[in-house]
């Protein structure tokens, strides 16, 4: 080797030990790349990473779609590789965006890891894309820094048609899929075809599989105690001497629980000159949609907080109710108490009037007493 040529070698590995490695892009992707939906029945599209052999430990992402083309029903974050949400998945359906964000502790390699599910349903004939946006969007290295790696995006392609020959699923016991029932006990049904076999599972995962090594013959089955939250009934037939066709699914709620106790404050400090009722709760399962209030025989549907009271004087107790989106209720009351424990106010007028009084009395007084000396 000449003198040269050892001098090129050394100065090309001093420069690979020196020099950075460009890593290639981390990957944010849509699932299926397409496929066939029938309008106005659910599908499952998940949002995946490929991190590309890069050690990442967070995300940020925000994915758009078509508002008037499909309707996004829900994010499920059920076999995600994210350990740590710092942005909960939030869907603004106006604009038709999600947005989250989160991590995963020390970091991890990703080849290709499931972030989000999304239970989507197209509501007109045609063509539309479900997209990540990569210019609001980041992935971090776990180098100590949280360096965004180089990101690239794949959309995909919902093609959404009427499909007169598919699977369709009811469920007369939850006969509204996108409503919450407080009924554990799951019906679905199917217009079978004879000798054709059927092969299904429930599940909160919207991607499962039903296991079609056991398919049997029905047209229907139940689920004596489902558990509260979302489910997803996966459904795939086989027709004699065919093949498995695609997998169908429908979606059931299920919320037995009550919202969270909760209690109610009486206070003069919100609506000024008038005592009102403060009051709040949340639902574990769904979300509470309406409070009613009651003043003795006095009944307020659809109420909130603050609210006024009717009878100023406080002389009959309080019963409110908060209904969750399934119709279970939490009571509160507060017994009558005509000022304690509630900050009482005059009206401005009547404190007015009231020195106004005051005064003028005074005057009559000391004239009456200027008259008796005169």
């Amino acid at each position: 080797m000449t003198l040269q040529r050892a001098m090129l070698v050394g100065v090309v590995a001093a420069c690979a030990i020196v020099l950075p490695r460009v890593a290639r892009a981390s990957i944010l992707y849509v699932t299926p790349e397409s496929q066939t939906v029938a309008v106005n029945r659910t599908a499952v599209v998940d949002v995946r990473l490929n991190s590309e052999n890069v050690v990442v430990n967070a995300v940020q992402v925000r994915v758009t779609y078509n508002p008037k083309a499909v309707d996004v029903l829900e994010v499920s974050k059920v076999g995600s590789f994210l350990k740590l949400w710092t942005a909960e998945p939030h869907i603004d359906p106006g604009a038709g965006v999600i947005t989250f964000s989160g991590g995963v502790p020390n970091g991890s390699y990703v080849i290709n890891g499931r972030l989000i599910s999304l239970v989507v349903r197209p509501k007109i004939i045609g063509t539309t894309t479900v997209s990540v946006d990569v210019g609001a969007s980041s992935v971090h290295a776990n180098d100590g820094l949280g360096t965004a790696t180089a990101l690239t995006a794949t959309p995909a392609r919902l093609d959404a048609q009427f499909l007169g020959t598919e699977l369709m699923i009811s469920s007369p016991s939850h006969p509204d899929e996108d409503a919450w029932y407080q009924n554990a006990s799951v019906q679905f049904s199917w217009p079978a075809v004879e000798g054709a076999l059927y092969a299904y599972v429930l599940s909160d995962d919207p991607n499962a599989i039903p296991d079609t090594r056991f398919g049997v013959h029905t047209a229907d089955v139940s689920y004596s105690n489902a558990q509260e939250g979302t489910h997803f009934f996966a459904l795939a037939e086989r027709l004699p001497n065919d093949g498995w066709g695609p997998v169908v699914r429908r979606r059931v709620r299920v919320d037995r629980s009550a919202p969270l106790p909760f209690t109610i404050q009486p206070t003069g400090d919100v609506v000024p000159g008038k005592l009102v009722l403060v009051f709040a709760t949340t639902d574990a399962i769904s979300q509470v949609v309406r409070y009613r209030v009651q003043e003795g025989d006095n009944v307020v549907e659809n109420a909130s907080s603050p609210y006024v009271l009717r009878d100023q004087q406080f002389r009959s107790d309080v019963r409110i109710s908060a209904f969750d989106a399934a119709g279970n209720e939490q009571v509160a009351t507060l017994a009558a108490q005509p000022i304690a424990g509630a900050s009482r106010r005059a009206p401005v007028g009547l404190l007015a009037g009231g020195a106004l009084l005051l005064v003028l009395c005074a005057g009559a007084v000391l004239a009456v007493r200027r008259a008796h000396r005169a």
